[in-house]
Order: structure tokens, then sequence, then C-alpha cells
């Protein structure tokens, strides 16, 4: 019987297969979070999982859910839950444009002084 040869290819180990880079919780949270802020704000509603509802809506729902359940760990998301479906009250509203005070005195800004020829 021969002898094994160690340094032979075949008994080479393999390479390490690449992976895919570990999505920090905050940021997958956040992208779900702003999926369901844009399904609030098409439908104005919150999404159901219920028999008969789009799988998109169910899907939404159970992130809904999964966000509930963990968000003491999630605070810092508070702001972006603009409709109070994660933290139950809304975060405070952007203020309009037209409350700048430098826009306080304008009255009328999108009228023509004069009619256009």
């Amino acid at each position: 019987m021969s002898e094994i040869d160690w340094d032979d290819p075949l008994l080479a180990s393999p390479k390490p297969k690449a992976t895919a880079a570990h999505t920090p919780l905050l940021e997958k949270a956040q992208e779900v979070l702003e999926r369901i802020n844009a399904f609030y704000a098409a439908e104005r509603r919150r999404p159901v999982s219920e028999k008969g509802r789009t799988v998109i809506e169910r899907l939404l729902a159970n992130d809904l859910a999964g966000l509930r359940a963990s968000r003491s760990e999630l605070i810092e998301l508070a702001p972006l839950d603009i409709n109070g479906l994660v933290f139950d009250t809304p975060a405070p509203a952007v203020g309009s444009p037209f409350d700048d005070p430098l826009l306080s005195g304008a009255t009328n800004i999108f009228e023509l002084s004069k009619p256009l020829q």
C-alpha cells in the first residue's frame, strides 16, 4: 500500500463559500417601516393579514406585527413612524414649507400680478 500524499490538490480543503453581508437590524427595520408607511399612504389604513387580502398586504401586516413585538429594540426608529403604526403615537409632523417665517408676510405668492401674454 502506498503512502498518502498530503500535498495532493484533491485532498486540499475547499475554499469557503462567499456569504451575503449581514444587514443590521435597524437598517432592515427601517426599510420595512418605509414600505409599511408607503402602504398606509396609498390605502389610508393598516395592512391586515386576513384571507382575501393581497399577498403583499399580508406580508406587510406580518412585518408590522414583528416591528411592534420588538419596538423596545427599535426605539431609534420612532421619528420614522409618521402614522403611529408601530409606536402608537405618530411622530411629530414636519412643518409645512408655508410655515417658513420668511413667507409669513407673503400672501398669494402663486398668483401672477399680470396675466400671461
